[in-house]
């Protein structure tokens, strides 16, 4: 039975008829509370209720293989301004953010739609004078399976390991 699109998916099957251009909006959380945000762009923009700093970023998506790994999405940045370097210089601050990206186009820059974003966790960073290049995990890698420890005192019915039925 054939099952309606729902308002995002619509609006996503819309914008691939759309003439306007596609952007890509990267933003990085800074430990200072500030957002580092940036856009796949030749000038800045405005979107989402924010100014974006236009950059050459440069994105390596995860390799997908039938072992169902996560993999790692790898981000260029050029560090044309040294701000950069500088979040690197600032006791680390880009490891353990979160990174988000979005696609977008340029007739739709009022609001981002979550459906159309990622986010992956900031595992390691290289930097140099030109580019800064932060390799990114799943943020699922980090979770805990089960999310916390199962005890008899909280579930009376498990059996102690090695009881039988």
């Amino acid at each position: 039975m054939a099952r309606p699109l729902t308002n995002p998916l619509q609006i996503a099957r819309l914008a691939l008829r759309d003439d306007s251009a596609w952007l890509m909006f990267v933003e990085v959380p800074t430990l200072s509370g500030g957002y580092f945000r940036l856009v796949r762009n030749s000038e800045h923009v405005d979107a989402n209720g924010v100014r974006w700093q236009a950059a050459s970023i440069e994105v390596e998506l995860p390799e997908e293989d039938d072992a169902g790994t996560l993999g790692e999405l790898a981000l260029s940045i050029p560090n044309v301004s040294q701000i950069p370097l500088a979040l690197v210089q600032n006791d680390g601050e880009l490891l353990g953010q979160t990174v988000t990206c979005w696609v977008q186009t340029t007739s739709a820059l009022d609001t981002f739609d979550d459906a159309a974003s990622w986010q992956h966790v900031v595992r390691s960073v290289e930097a140099d004078e030109r580019t800064l290049r932060c390799t990114c995990g799943h943020p699922a890698q980090d979770l805990r399976v089960p999310s916390r420890l199962i005890t008899r005192a909280e579930f009376p019915g498990l059996r102690s390991v090695g009881a039988l039925a």
